[in-house]
């Protein structure tokens, strides 16, 4: 249906307010001349429409029709305004619960970003920090060989020691080879 005041329900919208047709008939042929085919071929004699208001703009319309002339009493007007009312907050709510579950889609695909993120960046702080014990290991060693040059014993207790530490062993155990034999040399 065309949205223009030459129906009932377009003037409704339009203007934003009930309009009450109490005979179909005599409205057609002044008021609303849009309607008169379609008046004479449903048979309608009463038509009220009433706009669903949102913040003051129309977001749709209800009508109710009656096939004799019977005008609408006051209290049946009202009625059909809170039902237009109530209609109005559905159609709000339904829109916001969308929006809430769109947003509760993007939270949640953030939220697995970040999370994959994190777990990315754990697992390179937990590589840099491998590498920092392994190059502090090997410094330490290397300043025990550069204090130690005619000593190898000083050099493999750093060796055992930097081993527990960077591999978070209980042990290590530096053997050297004497003959067919492995002694225990830290």
């Amino acid at each position: 249906f065309p949205l223009d005041r030459d129906t009932v329900h377009g003037r409704a919208v339009t203007d934003r307010r009930t309009i009450h047709v109490p005979d179909v008939a005599v409205a057609v042929r002044t008021a609303f001349p849009a309607q008169r085919d379609r008046g004479r071929a449903t048979g309608v004699g009463t038509l009220l429409a009433t706009p669903l208001l949102r913040d003051g703009l129309a977001i749709g319309v209800i009508v109710i029709r009656r096939t004799t002339v019977r005008p609408f009493t006051m209290t049946q007007i009202t009625l059909l305004k809170t039902f237009a009312d109530q209609a109005a907050i559905a159609i709000d709510h339904a829109r916001l619960s969308m929006e809430l579950g769109v947003r509760d889609s993007q939270i949640e695909a953030k939220n697995r970003e970040l999370t994959e993120a994190l777990a990315q960046q754990t697992a390179t702080s937990e590589i840099l920090r491998e590498a920092l014990g392994r190059q502090t290991a090997t410094a330490e060693i290397l300043r025990v060989i550069g204090t130690s040059p005619t000593d190898a014993q000083p050099v493999f207790e750093g060796i055992a020691r930097s081993g527990v530490r960077v591999c978070g062993a209980l042990g290590c155990v530096v053997f050297v080879v004497e003959g067919d034999m492995l002694r225990v040399a830290a």
